[in-house]
């Protein structure tokens, strides 16, 4: 997904969290900026993985760790069917993994 200067948001189709990291190929250029939400199968966001728990994204890296605050782990929600919501600006995203 390639988000240029006006904000754009990707949700996912369902997927199940097979580890306990979200790992992105990502590119935040300049001022851009992104965040991971984690929905459930409905859509909401899960307490603890909304957007606005999601520490800002502003990095170029193929392995970059997303992280929410106050604490939560992924591993929390592992086997879970959950959706991603990516909100981005001035970003490219190439690629996610679930890693151990």
């Amino acid at each position: 997904m390639d988000a240029g200067n006006l904000p754009g948001t990707l949700t996912t189709n369902p997927l199940k969290i097979t580890g306990c990291q979200l790992k992105l190929n990502i590119d935040v250029s300049g001022t851009g900026i992104a965040t991971v939400a984690i929905l459930d199968d409905a859509g909401n966001p899960i307490p603890g993985f909304a957007a606005a728990d999601c520490e800002a994204i502003h990095a170029d890296s193929v392995d970059f760790p997303v992280k929410w605050n106050g604490g939560h782990e992924l591993k929390e929600l592992a086997g879970k069917s959950i959706r991603l919501q990516f909100r981005m600006r001035n970003t490219k995203l190439y690629a996610i993994e679930f890693t151990e």
